[in-house]
């Protein structure tokens, strides 16, 4: 039986790959520019959905779903179990609200990367489902990137499977520039078992406040950890703000994306 959750994680898309950017034969430099810009902007998803998907950890077994409190202490005592090293997770809860404190954790989401900082959940129960609330208080810290999160989500659980709709709003300062304001909407199902994702959403992506990418993602499945080349799915790319040009990526199960408009592979930074 599948149970549904209100909740809120987001994210906008995870994919954890993007473009080289070089040795694509039959590219020009401003269609490169758009390819590497929408893979930076679905790999921002893919950080923004690993962080969202933080405050759902514990949220596994829906007859542990009696009320807002009882779901807050749940997570509360659960959620450090999932990091190291022991002791660099403290949660505290305030009736339904649980505030979760990074102090240099590592979890399977992120690899060596370490989260510092801290963000802020509460929890709604109503019938079947869970509302989420989450927010960075007032920001976290990942491998040098300064975050502020923002999002709203549907959760939906079976065993070991976890689907999310929601939308969110997620703003990196990078230390090497550029900064990224990412705003999106999205389904995205989680095997924690298989580490498989499968995705689809649309999204609008900033750089530094001002040209972007707008994506819209259909049938991606990726299977392994961020960084893993995507084995199926479809990527529709348009330049912002003029929306003077669209590109369609086309995964394969390996580290090239075809593109149908230019009859060329543009080749992807992912791990096979």
């Amino acid at each position: 039986m599948m149970h549904r959750y209100r909740a809120w994680l987001a994210a906008a898309l995870l994919i954890g790959c993007s473009s080289t950017g070089v040795g694509n034969p039959g590219i020009g430099k401003t269609d490169q520019r758009l390819i590497d810009d929408g893979t930076s902007a679905l790999d921002a998803g893919d950080t923004a959905s690993s962080l969202n998907s933080l405050a759902t950890l514990a949220l596994r077994d829906s007859a542990l779903f009696v009320d807002d409190e009882t779901v807050a202490a749940l997570v509360e005592a659960r959620t450090p179990l999932y990091f190291e090293p022991a002791g660099c997770l403290v949660t505290a809860r305030d009736a339904a609200s649980v505030t979760f404190t990074f102090d240099g954790c590592r979890t399977g989401a992120f690899g060596l990367l370490e989260v510092n900082g801290e963000m802020v959940a509460t929890y709604t129960v109503d019938e079947s489902s869970v509302g989420v609330s989450l927010r960075t208080n007032p920001e976290l810290e990942l491998g040098g990137t300064r975050i502020i999160l923002e999002s709203e989500n549907l959760l939906t659980t079976d065993g070991s499977s976890s689907t999310l709709v929601g939308n969110g709003r997620y703003q990196a300062v990078r230390p090497l520039g550029p900064d990224i304001d990412h705003t999106s909407t999205y389904q995205a199902t989680y095997e924690s078992n298989s580490q498989c994702l499968h995705l689809d959403g649309t999204a609008t992506t900033l750089f530094d406040g001002d040209a972007g990418v707008e994506t819209s993602l259909s049938d991606y499945l990726r299977c392994g950890p961020r960084g893993t080349c995507p084995s199926s799915g479809e990527l529709v790319l348009t330049r912002l703000p003029d929306r003077d040009r669209t590109l369609t990526l086309q995964f394969d199960d390996d580290d090239t994306a075809w593109v149908p408009q230019l009859e060329a592979n543009a080749q992807l930074d992912c791990r096979e």
